[in-house]
């Protein structure tokens, strides 16, 4: 045997078992609720219901439907008492209207005949539904409907036992299924259509929020309402600094966006018509294995600094070009510096291709060997930017690595010795046609 916070004994099967009718008194069907007993059967073993029980067990009932008044004062009165619902829009009229609706539709349940029991739990459960939505509606946190709901129950139970005399506790124990089932009714209908009615709200919310998002960063530049309305959403402040990741739309984008969500809720994520994503956060937001830079480190994208909200349209337009230049391989947030060569040459190579291709067709006539070598040199030239620190890099002697350079700029006409040509050098051989059409690079 188990024993229900120390009230009434259940069996293993969770039935009321071996109770004298004074433990009547002492069975906290709130507590149980509480609890988590929704399933808990009630059967006494006192006695077997007859016509006279039936009859002053409705009478009883029939006593708190009259007046049922007294159970919402009650109500009322307990629920000011834990100020259960400051901070709500939930006001008095409202609370009193729904305490009377609620408070009859359970004891029309338990007073219903037989032939318009169905019709009354239906009742009771739209009753219950309503309320359930409009709580959620009202942005009232699950915790506390659950408690106001507990509140219902303790006040029948109470009033119960206050008319009950000393003769009716055969009576109490006989029929406590019947209002059980019609609280656990009420409590599980009006649960249900809260959470379901959460659950759309957030549905909506999240729709219009990505709707918001997405209009935010198609405007060029934004107003400063829309930059405040976004910052409102995402809770964050639009003076702040941000940072802005953009990449291609794959299947791990998933995995890590779930990451991001479980650690912030003041992160936005969109995918946009090119099929990039673009994902922004402030800039403040702590350390964390799930904070979105670490959740992005498996995913080749590019990832931009912003002075203040109002700057992440451009900065999200930054970083997909950056993820356009980058290899599937490159997994990781890629910022401007780390990549600017590439992204710098790419730009170019669309508007001035002379330069890349005359380049490709003069490197990509020398041997094999003499192509890498020289390509391998000046790479590493533009590395360290000495021919001693080259030449160990490449273990050659420094002669060598000034044939090279010298062979490279008769091809190019470039002197990467010299820091603009060395710029302009860096920019040519990141140039992926060019990568594509010289085997080395």
């Amino acid at each position: 045997m188990t024993n229900v916070h120390g009230y009434m004994p259940l069996d293993q099967h969770g039935v009321l078992c071996t109770c004298t009718p004074e433990d009547i008194f002492h069975l906290d069907i709130p507590r149980m609720f509480q609890a988590g007993e929704h399933a808990v059967t009630v059967r006494s073993p006192i006695a077997t219901p007859d016509a006279a029980s039936d009859a002053r067990w409705r009478t009883l009932v029939a006593q708190m439907r009259e007046h049922v008044e007294y159970l919402v004062a009650a109500f009322l009165d307990e629920l000011h008492a834990l100020d259960l619902y400051a901070g709500t829009p939930v006001d008095g009229p409202e609370l009193t209207r729904t305490a009377f609706t609620s408070y009859k539709a359970i004891l029309d349940v338990i007073l219903a005949e037989s032939a318009s029991r169905d019709a009354a739990f239906t009742r009771l459960k739209t009753v219950a539904a309503d309320l359930g939505r409009a709580r959620a509606e009202a942005g009232v946190s699950a915790g506390q409907l659950v408690q106001a709901i507990q509140i219902d129950f303790r006040i029948i139970w109470r009033r119960l036992l206050q008319l009950a005399d000393p003769g009716d506790l055969d009576v109490i124990a006989l029929h406590t299924e019947a209002l059980w089932n019609a609280v656990d009714g009420y409590a599980h209908a009006a649960q249900n259509a809260y959470h379901q009615h959460r659950a759309a709200l957030a549905r909506r919310d999240s729709e219009q929020r990505a709707m918001l998002v997405g209009r935010f960063l198609s405007s060029d530049p934004p107003d400063r309402l829309l930059v405040q309305a976004v910052a409102t959403a995402l809770g964050i402040q639009a003076d702040r600094p941000c940072e802005v990741a953009a990449g291609r739309n794959i299947p791990e984008i998933d995995r890590a966006l779930t990451r991001v969500r479980a650690y912030t809720n003041r992160a936005a994520f969109q995918i946009l018509p090119e099929q990039t994503w673009v994902l922004f956060w402030p800039a403040d937001l702590p350390a964390s294995p799930d904070h979105p830079r670490s959740a992005l480190e498996r995913l080749p994208c590019g990832l931009v600094d912003t002075a203040d909200l109002g700057d992440v349209p451009a900065a999200a337009r930054a970083a997909t070009r950056i993820a356009g230049v980058l290899d599937p391989t490159e997994a990781g947030p890629h910022r401007p510096r780390a990549v600017w060569a590439r992204l710098a040459a790419h730009l170019l190579h669309e508007k001035l291709p002379q330069d890349f291709d005359a380049l490709a067709t003069r490197i990509g006539g020398l041997g094999a060997h003499e192509r890498q070598t020289m390509l391998e040199t000046v790479e590493a030239w533009l590395d360290h930017g000495s021919v001693s620190a080259t030449a160990t890099a490449l273990y050659c002697h420094r002669n060598t690595v000034l044939n090279r350079l010298h062979r490279f700029r008769e091809l190019s006409g470039l002197d990467v010795t010299r820091p603009r040509d060395a710029a302009y050098a860096l920019v040519l051989l990141e140039s992926t046609p060019l990568r594509q059409r010289v085997p080395h690079l």
